[in-house]
């Protein structure tokens, strides 16, 4: 936040526009985005479609169905890890660095955001399941 403010500042008080700060705000925020997909899990935040979800007669049901839709939710998350961590790798490896940007600044930082998320998104998932199969046995919860 405080970039940005320096990049206000900068540009509309001191008509000296930084050529950095909107880079630099782009790979920060970028980060805490792909980042905050578990803490959203976490705290029941995601969108639901659940206009026949709620018709559902009682809550073990509901369970046994957020179970059995886990599945794509693991599978997703295991082909995001499977992609993301030789690519993030490779380009730790070589030193690859992100040309678009006026000063070079190298990529694998930003680029492991995405598996670190990924995995801080799967341990959230296995809690969430082991939640839903506690509720889908005993049928309360």
């Amino acid at each position: 936040m405080g970039i940005l403010v320096i990049e206000v500042v900068a540009r509309y008080v001191f008509s000296a526009p930084t050529i950095w700060a909107n880079h630099l705000s782009i790979l920060i925020f970028g980060g805490f985005f792909i980042m905050g997909g578990a803490y959203t899990m976490m705290n029941d935040g995601h969108v639901k479609m659940d206009l026949l979800y709620k018709r559902l007669p009682n809550d073990r049901v509901r369970a046994i169905l957020d179970l059995v839709t886990s599945s794509l939710f693991f599978l997703f998350c295991g082909v995001l890890l499977y992609k993301a961590v030789p690519y993030c790798w490779e380009a730790t490896l070589n030193g690859e660095r992100i040309t678009a940007l006026c000063w070079q600044v190298y990529a694998w930082p930003t680029y492991w955001c995405l598996p670190v998320a990924t995995l801080l998104l799967l341990i959230e998932g296995v809690i969430k399941f082991a939640r839903t199969l506690r509720i889908a046995i005993r049928g309360q919860e």
